[in-house]
């Protein structure tokens, strides 16, 4: 009986001293996991401030079979959230903070422990370097999990090392899938539109365009003028090589409007013309190529690219609408005219033969 309860001391004792090394173990930790992506840092960026994407590379199913995971409908309204339930333990993961293009804060709730997640964005050229972490303090439990199995570097490591590999997959497979549709001559009719002006970086059109639309049919409604049709841009210079571009985000009415020019919003109107479209659905990095196609068509056809006249981008499907790129349609609609034909007047001035005049049509562009 004595040694019975002698081993059960021991025993107790070894317990103790256990549960006290657990509970001296670090109480910080930090969990770091990085990757450098071949895509611009505003697209990755945007892909994974987007819950509605998480489905497709953040897989918790590793830990646990039975974990159903759900998601919120709206990326941008306020603190958007991702939600999982498992037979184990439930999880949030809550957008708390952005810096567009640069950084998300997160805060991460799994059981009654509250951790904090860090994304951060840096670009390398045409390449984004992406560091995921996640810290906080340690609970018991999650020092007796770090001891008992491989640790919390190596659980969780593995889960970011997995997805980082994931989105990378997944983006360079949406980067190369597009088509490029030359639907032909179009008319464009008269229309009347509200616009605002605007230059910037080529690199941040896209951002600029995207609050430029909400403030101007925040404007439109205020004023209630009834707006018809998506918005259009009207690209009035393109320098690549000095990176910058001058633009109208345009907005159509059902009719003339006039606004007083002291107003950052003005109005605008083009009278009927007829247009080259073409429509790309993909990723915009192929919109010079579309647009490359569409000049050599017109050069090879009867017309030629008109000056007078509006070049316009209608984005129906962009980034508000999903963030799956290879589903964004771009529809681009060059002006044209008909080449003008120029008769030329050719006089035979050899002496032998009769003094002739030929005329001989020649295209003047």
């Amino acid at each position: 009986m004595k040694i019975i309860k002698y081993i059960f001391t021991i025993f107790l004792l070894l317990c103790s001293a256990f549960f006290v090394f657990i509970a001296t173990q670090q109480n910080d930790y930090k969990i770091t996991r990085q990757k450098e992506i071949n895509v611009e840092k505003e697209n990755l960026y945007n892909y994974i401030n987007d819950f509605s994407t998480w489905k497709d590379w953040f897989d918790l199913k590793d830990f646990d079979k039975s974990v159903k995971q759900t998601f919120t409908v709206k990326t941008y309204e306020k603190n958007p959230s991702l939600t999982w339930k498992s037979s184990t333990i439930n999880g949030k993961i809550t957008t708390i903070k952005t810096i567009p293009s640069d950084t998300i804060y997160q805060n991460i709730l799994i059981g009654d422990d509250i951790h904090k997640i860090t994304w951060s964005f840096t670009s390398n050229n045409k390449t984004t370097k992406v560091n995921w972490s996640m810290e906080g303090k340690s609970s018991f439990k999650w020092k007796l999990n770090n001891f008992l199995k491989s640790g919390i570097d190596a659980i969780y490591g593995g889960l970011f090392e997995s997805g980082l590999s994931q989105i990378e997959q997944n983006l360079i497979a949406e980067l190369s899938s597009f088509k490029i549709t030359q639907n032909g001559i179009v008319s464009k009719n008269t229309s009347y539109f509200i616009q605002q002006k605007d230059s910037c970086k080529i690199d941040n059109f896209l951002k600029n365009y995207q609050e430029i639309v909400e403030s101007t049919k925040q404007f439109a409604k205020t004023n209630n003028f009834k707006t018809i049709n998506l918005p259009f841009v009207i690209i009035n210079e393109r320098n690549n090589i000095d990176n910058y571009i001058i633009y109208s985000v345009c907005i159509a009415t059902e009719k003339e409007i006039l606004i007083s020019d002291e107003n950052k919003i003005t109005s605008g109107y083009f009278d009927d013309y007829i247009a080259y479209k073409t429509t790309l659905t993909g990723n915009y990095i192929h919109l010079e190529s579309a647009r490359k196609k569409t000049e050599k068509s017109i050069l090879e056809s009867d017309y030629v690219i008109d000056t007078n006249q509006n070049y316009i981008e209608i984005y129906k499907i962009s980034l508000t609408e999903t963030k799956n790129e290879s589903k964004w349609v771009t529809e681009i609609y060059y002006p044209i005219k008909k080449k003008y034909v120029k008769p030329i007047e050719i006089i035979n001035t050899d002496p032998i033969k009769d003094s002739t005049k030929v005329l001989v049509a020649q295209p003047v562009e």
